[in-house]
C-alpha cells in the first residue's frame, strides 16, 4: 500500500523530471539492484520497495530543495527521503509494520 503511495506521488514528480525512458530504467534496474543486494540478508526479495528507494534517492539527488509533506509535517526532500529511511530501517529491523513475513 505504502509503495503504491509513494509510487504515484514521487513517480509522476520524478517521471516529469527525468522522462519516461528514463524513469522507467530507473526503476527497474533500482530494483533489481535491491532485490541481488537483499537476497544475502533476507529470504524475500526487496524488489518494489528498493525501487521505490531508487526514485527517492533520484528525488532527493535531483531535487534536494523540493518542498513535500511527510509525516504530516512540511520538509525539504532531502530531509525526506532520510526520515523515510530511518523510519523503515528501525521498523524493519525492529520488526515494526508490515515486514513481508506471513502470518501464520
Amino acid at each position: 500500500m505504502y509503495n503504491l503511495f509513494a509510487l504515484a506521488l514521487f513517480g509522476i514528480i520524478l517521471e516529469n523530471v527525468i522522462g519516461t525512458r528514463k524513469f522507467l530504467v530507473l526503476f527497474f534496474i533500482s530494483g533489481l539492484f535491491a532485490s541481488v543486494i537483499s537476497s544475502f540478508f533476507y529470504n524475500s526479495a526487496l524488489g518494489a520497495s528498493g525501487a521505490i528507494y531508487g526514485i527517492l534517492g533520484a528525488l532527493v539527488v535531483l531535487r534536494p530543495t523540493m518542498q513535500i509533506w511527510a509525516y504530516y509535517i512540511p520538509m525539504p526532500m532531502y530531509i525526506a527521503g532520510l526520515v523515510y529511511f530511518v523510519v523503515n530501517f528501525f521498523g524493519a529491523y525492529f520488526g515494526i509494520g508490515n515486514t513481508g513475513k506471513l502470518k501464520q
